[in-house]
């Protein structure tokens, strides 16, 4: 239930962002799209030391599952290609992507192709079989703070609930929620009508090496898709991962005191934003952003063009690259049984369009720290 939950307070989320005009709606140009997706994530959990640097010696020792485990290999380097074109592809199309030699993955990616059909939408109508009906989510309140500071800021919290959302938007929550809960399809994988190229072809494959470098020139070649190349420059590659330097995990911190969170600069950077979350219960979530201003625009990034990100650090919704702390106030997430921080960081990216197919590179790093629970 907990998990279902945290997924529709996100959908919930959404969909007050759009009633209040501050999440744009994805503007389709009809264009076959290439798109790079350069990452470096990390986990840390408050309380566990931190044994990253062990990774080595357990690879070396053959250790199952230790590149595997977030909390034990360390910060990770990971690559998606994603090539989405207009129509239905062919039975014999074939799709490869040449690549720079600085990622250290071979010559060329052949991009498996995924064509959608019936049944891979699920239906939001049929009983999922778990108590996640709209007389549970009735009771469900999510509760958003925002702004660095040692106090609450006054007209805070912003309060939002289940009931307060008009019926047929409810039905579209219940259907976003259900296809992320079932893991169906991922929203950077599905595309009604449309086919995609992508790579990895193997779930969990995606890393490459600590040392790989995004740099040169990549080519795509397809016999359905259209062919065009991008040339990525020197201040567009992975970006380092977060690492914060206080407060010190090795304990749990006190959600009764101030909590001031520093972090290393990450060169290339141009844009990032932190959100603690915290569960009380089954029906209640309380949020906290970095964000100076209201809005929940922070929720929905997960891959903004560049301009956006430094859009909204010129509106203080994302922070600028100087910055490498953040205070949250006292008391947001006492009581809580559960509380997790993330952070986002953006960085520099590529956008060509050759008049048929539009190319972009994207980079982002992104920390998750399980400050409480699980």
């Amino acid at each position: 239930m907990l998990k279902k939950l945290f997924t529709v307070m996100v959908s919930v989320i959404a969909t007050y962002a759009v009633s209040y005009g501050i999440c744009c709606a994805n503007s389709e140009t009809g264009q076959t799209q290439l798109t790079v997706f350069a990452e470096t994530t990390s986990m840390r959990m408050a309380g566990m030391p931190d044994i990253s640097g062990l990774s080595k010696q357990l690879s070396d020792m053959a250790i199952p599952g230790t590149e595997a485990n977030p909390m034990l290999s360390g910060p990770r380097k990971k690559m998606r290609v994603r090539l989405w074109s207009p129509s239905i592809a062919p039975k014999d199309a074939v799709a490869e992507l040449f690549i720079p030699a600085g990622l250290k993955l071979g010559e060329k990616l052949a991009l498996e192709i995924y064509r959608p059909k019936d049944g891979d939408m699920p239906d939001s109508t049929k009983d999922s079989g778990d108590d996640y009906t709209s007389e549970k989510l009735s009771k469900c309140t999510i509760k958003y703070y925002w702004g660095s500071g040692e106090k609450v800021k006054e007209g805070q919290p912003m309060i939002l609930k289940w009931d307060d959302i008009p019926e047929n938007q409810k039905m579209e929550i219940m259907k976003q929620a259900d296809m992320v809960v079932s893991k169906k399809q991922s929203p950077l994988f599905y595309r009604p009508n449309w086919s995609t190229g992508y790579w990895p072809t193997e779930k969990g494959k995606s890393g490459v090496g600590k040392d790989a470098k995004m740099q040169g020139t990549y080519r795509l070649s397809t016999n359905y898709a259209g062919n065009t190349s991008v040339s990525v420059p020197e201040n567009v590659n992975f970006l380092e991962a977060f690492v914060l330097t206080s407060p010190g995990l090795q304990q749990i911190p006190s959600f009764d005191k101030v909590i001031n969170f520093k972090w290393n600069p990450i060169q290339n950077l141009v844009g990032s934003q932190a959100m603690i979350i915290g569960i009380t219960g089954e029906d209640e979530i309380t949020i906290w952003s970095s964000s100076e201003i209201q809005t929940m625009e922070v929720v929905f990034s997960e891959y903004p063009e560049t301009d956006e990100v430094k859009r909204m650090v010129d509106e203080k919704i994302f922070m600028p690259p100087s910055q490498t702390e953040v205070t949250v106030p006292e008391k947001i997430f006492t009581g809580c049984n559960s509380v997790f921080m993330m952070m986002n960081g953006y960085g520099n990216g590529v956008l060509t369009n050759d008049g048929s197919i539009i190319s972009k590179v994207r980079a982002k790093t992104n920390l998750m720290v399980m400050l409480k629970g699980m």
